[in-house]
């Protein structure tokens, strides 16, 4: 299995947590408990999220990529700002109000599956186009 391989299962998975998250947002308590069931999961994707775009550049220049290269740069920099803000909901889930966090949580919902959606449909060719079997580092 590919590290991308790998990263859509964690889509799915994640995904099944927020649909989850979803049928139980007009509880606090059952809202919360949802995300803190999910928050170990979220944290450790995206901290591998944020390790895969630097691999990937650095990819992308080694096989003379230049396209790849300068793609992968773009969404490393929205990916990163993304992350952050999805990493902050995530670590301060309990400091949040109940109405502060389920409309945040409709935010970084939407902002979560976007990013899944343009990583599978841009992101993910551009790795198994520059590293064809190889491991990212």
């Amino acid at each position: 299995m590919s590290l991308v391989d790998d990263f859509r299962a964690e889509h799915v998975r994640i995904e099944a947590g927020l649909v989850a998250a979803e049928a139980v947002s007009a509880d606090p308590m059952k809202l919360l408990a949802q995300l803190q069931a999910m928050r170990a999961d979220v944290l450790v994707h995206f901290n591998k999220k944020d390790a895969l775009y630097p691999a990937l550049s650095a990819q992308c220049t080694k096989v003379a990529d230049a396209a790849g290269a300068h793609l992968t740069r773009i969404f490393e920099s929205n990916m990163t700002v993304q992350s952050a803000a999805v990493k902050r909901f995530f670590e301060g889930l309990e400091n949040a109000t109940p109405a502060v966090r389920a409309s945040s949580f409709r935010t970084v919902a939407t902002v979560i599956r976007q990013r899944f959606g343009t990583e599978e449909s841009a992101v993910f060719p551009i790795y198994n186009r520059t590293f064809k079997g190889e491991k990212a580092a």
